[in-house]
């Protein structure tokens, strides 16, 4: 597991990047592990301005930036692809080519779920 510096940002973002590297079934814990952990995240007493709603929908978010070579597949032909995990799971699936010219070669790929 890395995360990125506190002042190092995704570009084009004002977001953090972890990076998890590993067997399949253990990266698929760990990021059970750390959704649970912004689930369960409370604002701090000393927090002067809380943002409740992005706060409420940041714990129901999850992005992952895939290779651009990879996106095609998660969109699928005509977009079916992100139509059946929409209608499987109920979430929405947003993807987006990041607005920047670093090397990082990559599609941002969002899952939101509905409210609960």
């Amino acid at each position: 597991i890395q995360v990125s510096k506190k002042e190092v940002r995704f570009p084009g973002t004002d977001e953090r990047v972890v990076t998890l590297q590993g067997e399949c079934e253990v990266i698929k814990k760990v990021v059970k592990h750390i959704q649970d952990l912004i689930r369960n995240d409370k604002p701090p007493p000393s927090a002067k301005s809380v943002d409740v709603e992005g706060n409420e929908k940041r714990k129901r978010a999850l992005k992952l930036v895939v290779a651009d070579t990879s996106a095609g597949r998660i969109i699928g032909k005509g977009g079916e692809t992100i139509k059946a995990l929409k209608e499987k799971f109920a979430v929405a699936v947003n993807t987006s080519k990041k607005a920047t010219t670093d090397p990082v070669d990559g599609t941002v790929v969002q899952v939101l779920a509905t409210e609960e």
